[in-house]
């Protein structure tokens, strides 16, 4: 049982580092189309604003990180309904957010 658990988080990790990527991989495009936009001159708030993208979405990483390794460490090999239902809200907007990225790309390979 605890092998299979341990199985079942491995892959929330692997997931998580995915959509790491994907995150990371949109403020770059973001980042790399607003210096094109501007010429190269970006202002003190642009390069604000492009922090707060990066920590905000480390954040989040590291908050939904911590939610599964907590669970895991609690050494009971059980996942609680509740745990259950929060893992499953976060993976849904993590799910969401990667359908709109893909549509996004969609559009973007027709432009």
């Amino acid at each position: 049982m605890e092998r299979l658990y341990d199985t079942f988080v491995h892959a929330i990790m692997v997931k998580l580092e995915a959509r790491l990527y994907v995150e990371l991989e949109c403020v770059y495009k973001d980042i790399t189309n607003k210096i094109v936009e501007k010429k190269g001159k970006l202002t003190n708030e642009d390069v604000i604003e492009f922090q707060k993208k990066l920590q905000e979405v480390y954040d989040t990483n590291a908050a939904i990180r911590e939610k599964v390794t907590g669970i895991k460490d609690s050494k009971k090999c059980i996942i609680t309904k509740e745990a259950c239902e929060e893992l499953i809200k976060r993976f849904s907007v993590i799910y969401i957010k990667e359908d709109e990225q893909a549509k996004n790309d969609r559009v973007d390979s027709h432009l």
